[in-house]
């Protein structure tokens, strides 16, 4: 039987509006690819359209929040109710900046945070403080993945189910570096995973509640998530990691694609690693060129719809 919190997790998912990617400016530029055996994916803004843009890039307001501590049944006396939004924003956000700078101190350039660990100390401060009771017994992973659906809602982006089956089916090995939290696989299983007319529920999905939930058609041995490394893109080390995975297959980075949104954080990264690399651009709220940051550093090829993706291989 499926824990609680997946099993809230999964409502939510089937509950989420449809998101319509908004076109940018961007030409399509499809070279041929050739001897490639492997193809790794960026995740928000490339395989999951993203409200925000990124799942870095969230915000959300004290009510938000404060509905949001209730849903994972934290007790909030009526007369804190306010306070206690509010504080858990700010303390949210404090309890990053401390872990990012102690990190960095330890010479991490871009760190990652475990958010549920996070959303632990921030239960622990508003229960301390007296804004909420029963604090200690909320389950955080509900609180994450609430907060996070209510500030970066998600879908899948046009075609990507079918997409990637494509590509399996030619038979590429298929990956992922991505900047993610402990939902990252649970939502991309959920849309990944084909539902059953009868109940609307999993084909076959996993029962387990853990990070390692199962993805269908990506590579297990091929998934490089930063909050499993408490390090971040831009980090190259995460690309290092991905080269070290496809070493064992003896595969080298050059006949590997990593296809992103972000000119800094996928393509520029993935790059100084020996990657080829293809720029996402099919959706304006995720598409980050960063001419000021990125110098000369040009994709291999670009896209403006995954579909695009059949006309290279």
């Amino acid at each position: 039987m499926e824990s609680d919190s997946l099993a809230y997790m999964r409502s939510c998912l089937e509950e989420l509006e449809p998101l319509v990617p908004l076109p940018t400016d961007v030409e399509p530029r499809l070279p041929a690819f050739r001897g490639i055996q492997a193809i790794l994916f960026d995740v928000y803004g490339t395989l999951l359209v993203s409200a925000s843009g990124d799942v870095d890039a969230t915000e959300i307001s004290a009510s938000a929040a404060l509905s949001c501590l209730q849903t994972a049944s934290a007790g909030v006396p009526r007369e804190h109710r306010r306070a206690a939004g509010a504080r858990a924003v700010q303390v949210y956000r404090d309890r990053i900046h401390e872990i990012h700078r102690h990190k960095r101190q330890q010479g991490i350039p871009h760190p990652e945070v475990d958010i549920v660990e996070v959303w632990g100390n921030v239960m622990g401060i508003l229960t301390a403080q007296g804004l909420v009771s029963g604090g200690e017994t909320v389950d955080c992973r509900r609180l994450a993945f609430c907060f996070e659906m209510k500030s970066n809602p998600v879908c899948p982006m046009p075609g990507m189910a079918e997409q990637l089956r494509a590509l399996r089916g030619k038979g590429f090995l298929l990956g992922i570096v991505s900047n993610a939290q402990f939902f990252t696989p649970i939502t991309l299983a959920h849309f990944l995973t084909p539902r059953t007319a009868a109940t609307n529920s999993p084909a076959g999905a996993p029962a387990a509640d853990s990070p390692d939930e199962h993805m269908p058609l990506f590579d297990p041995e091929l998934v490089v998530f930063s909050y499993r490394y408490g390090r971040a893109k831009p980090d190259p080390w995460l690309f290092e990691e991905a080269a070290r995975k496809l070493e064992k297959r003896s595969i080298s980075p050059e006949r590997a694609v990593y296809i992103g949104n972000d000119m800094l954080k996928d393509v520029h990264a993935a790059q100084s690693v020996g990657f080829r690399t293809l720029l996402y651009a099919g959706d304006r709220r995720s598409l980050r060129l960063r001419p000021g940051e990125v110098g000369r550093t040009q994709p291999d090829g670009v896209i403006t719809a995954l579909s695009q993706l059949a006309a290279l291989w």
